[in-house]
């Protein structure tokens, strides 16, 4: 029996529910929009071959568009993440009263 260490599990998991709501809300798009091609190509009465290859085009470059977009998406989340970090350390560098004090009102306002 293979032994796997309590924290890469979770880490797995944690990467599973991370990725899958993205997952499934691209699975649903490219199975709406290549049904829609499809059907699309099957009124025209296209050939078979010319439907499939439609098809498995317009899924393509649906996984593509989502994933780019996600990607894109994830990336600029933690850029402005980053920089609103470096921020806050700047504030408490250079203005460290300030920053206490806007820390006190916020526990006081609590």
């Amino acid at each position: 029996m293979h032994y796997v260490h309590p924290s890469a599990t979770t880490e797995h998991t944690t990467t599973i529910k991370k990725y899958l709501p993205q997952f499934v809300y691209g699975a649903i798009d490219g199975i709406v929009t290549t049904f829609a091609v499809v059907a699309g190509a099957t009124g025209a009465q296209l050939d078979l071959s010319v439907v499939l290859i439609l098809g498995f085009a317009n899924l393509f470059a649906d996984g593509f568009s989502m994933s780019i977009g996600a990607y894109l998406s994830s990336k600029s989340e933690r850029d402005s993440y980053q920089k609103y970090f470096k921020h806050q350390h700047w504030a408490v560098d250079h203005m460290r009263e300030a920053e206490i004090e806007s820390i006190r009102t916020i526990y006081f306002d609590k």
